[in-house]
Order: structure tokens, then C-alpha cells, then sequence
């Protein structure tokens, strides 16, 4: 658990170096995991999981393997194409 802990500390201050703001932190058993507002540009982010959000859109939770520990963000990405209805003229 140690050692986990010491592995996301360090990761976490090579995350803010680059600018990166870490939003949380979990260490359940198996590699950290990291929750940060955007993802490095070196590295490449799969959708972990999607589900229905606000307006029609859709939420991605995106997530990607970084120095041993898990990297996760939320993005808001384009849902269906909606039509839009005006009223007047």
C-alpha cells in the first residue's frame, strides 16, 4: 500500500509539472488511480465508459496506463444530432 501511495505522490508531481491538475486520488489494491482534469500529450486515452448526459450529449470517461498508475478524465462528447425547432420567423 506503501509503495502505492509513494508511486502516485510521484506521479502526481510529474502531472503538475506539465500543468495537469490532479481531482483524486485512489489506491484500491491494484495500481493507483489517478482522476486529472485533461490527460498528458504523450499519452494515448481509451474510452473506459459512456453514459447519457445533459442537453442530448454523451459523457466519455477516458482512461489510460502512466508510469504504473491509472489516468482517468471526464469529456463531454457529441451525441446525436438533434434538430432544433424556432418558433417565429
Amino acid at each position: 500500500m506503501v509503495s502505492q501511495l509513494t508511486r502516485a505522490a510521484s506521479v502526481t508531481m510529474l502531472l503538475a509539472d506539465q500543468g495537469i491538475q490532479v481531482l483524486a486520488a485512489l489506491a484500491n489494491g491494484r495500481r493507483p488511480l489517478l482522476i486529472v482534469d485533461h490527460m498528458p500529450k504523450d499519452t494515448v486515452a481509451t474510452v473506459k465508459r459512456r453514459y447519457p448526459g445533459a442537453f442530448g450529449r454523451l459523457t466519455a470517461i477516458y482512461a489510460a496506463e502512466y508510469y504504473g498508475c491509472q489516468l482517468e478524465t471526464i469529456r463531454e462528447v457529441a451525441g446525436p444530432a438533434r434538430l432544433e425547432v424556432v418558433r417565429g420567423h
